[in-house]
């Protein structure tokens, strides 16, 4: 049997409040089957900065941290997504650069790396002696030459 939509009355009061409730957005950070948007949001923001090197990225996620850090406690482990968040602002990252020559697929330093899972972990794989279409940090740079099979492991500033 097909549900079928019924019009409840109601009165002027009660609507307005059902109108207003569904009129205004929900911003939330609370993960209900899935995580929660601002949560993931944030989290990307962190990520990308991580990976780019981007302050400016870094500075969008704690934007989102700190609209929802009032709540945040009163959530508990609701907020998982959003701790996870406030867990790559607040904790080291850790960066593994791997350089290789040849097929990714193929290199087994670059396969044993994606193996491996460590919290807010970024990793880079970078051709021995080309340091490809980006530009990289100083740091990075100095890693690359021609040698290959190398791999490092920064953990922090």
């Amino acid at each position: 049997m097909r549900g079928r939509a019924t019009a409840q009355r109601c009165s002027k009061t009660s609507c307005r409040l059902v109108y207003s409730a569904l009129s205004e957005p929900s911003f939330s950070i609370g993960d209900s089957p899935v995580a929660s948007g601002n949560g993931t949001m944030a989290l990307v923001w962190f990520r990308l900065a991580a990976l780019l090197g981007d302050e400016s990225m870094r500075e969008r996620g704690l934007r989102v941290l700190r609209a929802f850090a009032e709540s945040a406690g009163r959530m508990a482990s609701a907020a998982a997504t959003y701790m996870r968040a406030v867990a790559w602002a607040t904790q080291p990252i850790t960066t593994v650069v791997v350089v290789s020559a040849g097929n990714a697929h193929a290199d087994p330093l670059w396969l044993a790396t994606l193996r491996q899972y460590r919290p807010r972990t970024v990793l880079h794989r970078l051709r021995a002696g080309e340091s490809g279409e980006r530009a990289l940090p100083a740091e990075m740079s100095a890693m690359i030459s021609a040698e290959e099979g190398r791999a490092y492991v920064c953990i922090g500033n």
